[in-house]
């Protein structure tokens, strides 16, 4: 059976997978930065590039999570929403439907909230020194995507 530690780093890569489409080209580059490392570790790259790519791991996880979340709030909703549209209403039923809607409504607007501050108008300290400094690269990155696009 395998250890606790590595189905949690394989489950990280798998989300580190699935995230690489929507990020930046930043993000991309400083993933093949950490697989080329024979470690597969973030923080030997350097302090500023293990803080801006666990910033951003750390957004798709919370994306994540509130999409989760998401599920049982659309459940207790359209089951409030039926409640309401009842010809007999029972007021103890909706308030019952409404009160589960709202405690698992609040929070996970809350985390969606939380999440869309975090990866729209924070922006980290070493975010642009780490644009200038990869800049080089990442436009080498984009021209051979184009000439395999052309391909």
């Amino acid at each position: 059976m395998a250890s606790p530690s590595s189905l949690w780093s394989q489950l990280q890569e798998r989300l580190i997978l699935w995230q690489l489409g929507g990020e930046s080209e930043l993000f991309r580059h400083l993933n093949l930065l950490r697989l080329s490392q024979n470690d597969q570790n973030i923080a030997s790259l350097g302090l500023d590039e293990a803080k801006y790519f666990h910033f951003y791991q750390t957004c798709f996880m919370l994306e994540g999570v509130s999409f989760v979340f998401l599920a049982p709030v659309g459940f207790y909703g359209f089951k409030f929403y039926k409640a309401l549209k009842q010809q007999n209403l029972d007021p103890k039923v909706v308030k019952n439907r409404m009160v589960r809607l709202l405690l698992c409504g609040v929070p996970t607007l809350n985390l969606f909230l939380f999440n869309a501050y975090r990866r729209f108008l924070h922006t980290l300290t070493c975010e642009k020194t780490l644009e200038r400094k990869y800049a080089q690269e990442i436009r080498e990155m984009k021209r051979r995507k184009r000439e395999l696009e052309k391909a």
